[in-house]
């Protein structure tokens, strides 16, 4: 009998153990083998504040947490606003998470700093056209996102309408039948 609590422990112990055993992984190493707690836990306390956010919202953003890592990314912007690999991922999950008016102004930020990273002579030409075309593209799914967005919204004013006008005409309806059915009921009472 106290072979077999004993075997389930030591399981338990040897399933924990990497978690234990790679202390001085880094962050990015930690969240690719799904330690999310772990790799949050060292991410939150790198020095740099640029660096923190950006590794921080990674974190977030592998272990399913898309609002928070929107929110990492804004507050990592706020530190650092040129920041385009924030910019990138912030645009990303803006228009992930349907936040059109948010996703077109990160959106627009980012293609603002694709084309200044474009005009600088050190860049390679390929690693500037990637920003280019990713930034144009984003820019693109944020604005089709705005339109959606008016007209769901132009939809549901449409809809509204269309209730009201359907209350008024079931309140004229009923109104006409009471008014009809009185001089009705009148004269039977009169027979009576």
């Amino acid at each position: 009998m106290t072979f077999l609590p004993f075997t389930a422990s030591m399981a338990l112990a040897l399933l924990c153990q990497p978690a234990f055993s790679v202390p001085m992984q880094d962050v990015a190493a930690l969240r690719d083998q799904g330690f999310y707690a772990l790799a949050l836990e060292r991410a939150q306390v790198l020095d740099d504040p640029t660096e923190r956010a950006r590794e921080v919202l990674e974190v977030l953003y592998h272990a399913g947490d898309l609002a928070g890592a929107l929110g990492t990314g804004l507050a990592g912007l706020e530190a650092d606003p040129l920041d385009r690999l924030l910019l990138w991922r912030s645009a990303r999950l803006a228009t992930d998470l349907a936040a059109a008016p948010l996703a077109l102004a990160l959106t627009a930020r980012l293609a603002r700093e694709a084309d200044r990273l474009a005009l600088d002579p050190g860049t390679a030409a390929e690693t500037s056209r990637w920003w280019l075309d990713t930034s144009a593209e984003m820019v693109a799914e944020a604005k089709h996102l705005e339109g959606v967005r008016e007209q769901q919204a132009a939809s549901e004013g449409r809809a509204l309408w269309v209730v009201i006008l359907g209350l008024v005409l079931l309140l004229g309806v009923a109104g006409w039948g009471v008014q009809c059915s009185g001089p009705t009921q009148q004269a039977e009472r009169a027979r009576v």
